[in-house]
């Protein structure tokens, strides 16, 4: 009789990316307040290669918290990685000053881009940005960072590509 064994071994799956606009505050006057940048990698869990690979893979715009989801491109991860790797490799927070003017004192919300990463379930990266947008009414933004139409301010539109 011969007993062969197999051994089936499942690597871990990559770093799951969520990217998405927070809400920092809103007002119907002129918002001025500062930011922190923020890194917080576990590298008991992960590395800063393996969140950029998983950043420059595509990633998930919006998540659960908006309702909605959408399936940012490779083109779209590589140039947020690109936009991100600098607050990736840092481990100290900055602080930054963040002003919307509100000449027509409607109502206008401060959002700050930031990206959540989670490994077989756990979260791994939770990074907050230095770029943020001002937006009137309390719309979240619809697009990645860096990827909001030019002619558009309030970054309904997204650049063509931005999405799979």
């Amino acid at each position: 009789m011969v007993v062969t064994s197999s051994v089936i071994i499942i690597g871990e799956k990559p770093v799951e990316i969520i990217g998405y606009w927070q809400k920092v505050l809103s007002s119907n006057d002129e918002i001025t307040t500062s930011l922190e940048q923020t890194s917080g990698i576990d590298k008991s869990k992960t590395t800063e290669n393996e969140i950029s690979a998983s950043i420059t893979a595509g990633f998930e715009l919006g998540g659960d918290i908006y309702g909605y989801k959408a399936s940012v491109s490779a083109t779209a991860g590589t140039a947020v990685k690109d936009t991100v790797s600098q607050t990736l490799s840092s481990s100290n927070t900055r602080t930054i000053e963040a002003k919307c003017t509100n000449p027509d004192k409607v109502k206008m919300t401060l959002w700050q881009w930031s990206m959540t990463g989670k490994k077989n379930g756990e979260l791994v990266m939770d990074l907050t940005e230095n770029e943020f947008i001002c937006k009137k009414g309390s719309k979240p933004p619809k697009c990645p960072v860096g990827f909001c139409n030019d002619n558009d301010p309030q970054c309904e539109t997204c650049i063509p590509g931005t999405f799979n």
